[in-house]
């Protein structure tokens, strides 16, 4: 859809039509002759929802994931690596040391321990 002309009221009009679910219920409270600008609208849209972005995973976040009680080696492993692939220029050592830092201790640690696996590849195998 191609607009020549650029007025407020024709892009808010054009911004509200692309909404859905909780923005467009959003939209639809806000309190009448409350926007001035489509500038007001971009901001206050941006103020109520980035938050809502994901955010962006460090090494740091490693720490916090664990195998729970229950929870099967394969549930992990997938979880892990869900996480993992997220953080920007991992390496291999700390990546594989908090995947063995996470797991819960039985047969699969102490397998795992003996044979002195150097990448994470060897661990998923």
């Amino acid at each position: 859809m191609m607009f020549h002309v650029v007025s407020d009221p024709i892009w808010c009009r054009v911004f509200s039509s692309s909404l859905t679910g909780e923005a467009l219920e959003w939209f639809s409270d806000l309190p009448p002759n409350n926007i001035d600008s489509f500038a007001t609208l971009k901001a206050r849209f941006n103020m109520q929802f980035t938050p809502l972005r994901p955010t962006i995973l460090t090494v740091d976040n490693l720490v916090n994931i664990r195998q729970e009680d229950g929870k099967s080696l394969r549930s992990y492993l997938d979880w892990y690596n869900c996480m993992s692939v997220k953080i920007k220029d991992l390496s291999n050592e700390i990546a594989q040391h908090h995947f063995f830092y996470g797991l819960q201790s039985g047969v699969f640690v102490d397998k795992i321990s003996r044979k002195k696996l150097k990448t994470m590849e060897e661990m998923r195998e």
